[in-house]
């Protein structure tokens, strides 16, 4: 699915690695994004690529950042815990 939305006529794509993933699944989901990122990487145009890494605080999140951070995406954005009543 990812590559098809590289694909597409979309102005960006966000991979997804936190709650799309399945614990159990993580590593193969970060293999795919690498692969698919790397592949990207060597050609150009195509949509905006975002990466959803797991939270800061979870055992998965320097493994996330290690995989896509050398693939330069176009952004990273992060989890951002957000208390009730935060934003107004």
């Amino acid at each position: 699915m990812l590559r098809r939305a590289l694909e597409s006529d979309a102005d960006a794509v966000v991979a997804d690695l936190e709650d799309a993933v399945a614990s159990a699944a993580k590593a193969a989901a970060r293999e795919l994004v690498r692969d698919v990122l790397g592949a990207r990487a060597r050609e150009s145009g195509g949509p905006l690529v975002l990466v959803r890494p797991n939270g800061a605080g979870t055992a998965f999140f320097a493994d996330d950042l290690d995989a896509v951070s050398a693939l330069a995406p176009d952004a990273i954005v992060p989890s951002v815990p957000i208390e009730h009543g935060q934003i107004t």
